[in-house]
């Protein structure tokens, strides 16, 4: 069965995407990975049926070789680990 949202429409389903703050301050590079995910909703020309929600990665991880990678933590780590 179809869950529905509080007003009886159906819910629409939720995407998180987790980026550094400095993709959120180019407009080129929120251009960039907003068309990516689009691509693979499957929709590359709108997300109207999409609520997309711009999370910044505030935790860092650092390799043995220094390496600095963003890490998403907590609840919403979901495949990415935690």
């Amino acid at each position: 069965m179809e869950k529905l949202a509080i007003s009886g429409t159906p819910a629409r389903p939720v995407v998180t995407v987790h980026v550094p703050a400095s993709v959120l301050t180019q407009r080129e590079s929120i251009d960039k990975v907003l068309g990516s995910i689009l691509n693979h909703i499957g929709c590359a020309a709108c997300h109207s049926g999409v609520d997309i929600r711009w999370k910044t990665i505030e935790n860092y991880l650092v390799d043995e070789k220094l390496g600095v990678h963003g890490v998403v933590v907590g609840p919403e780590a979901g495949a990415f680990g935690g």
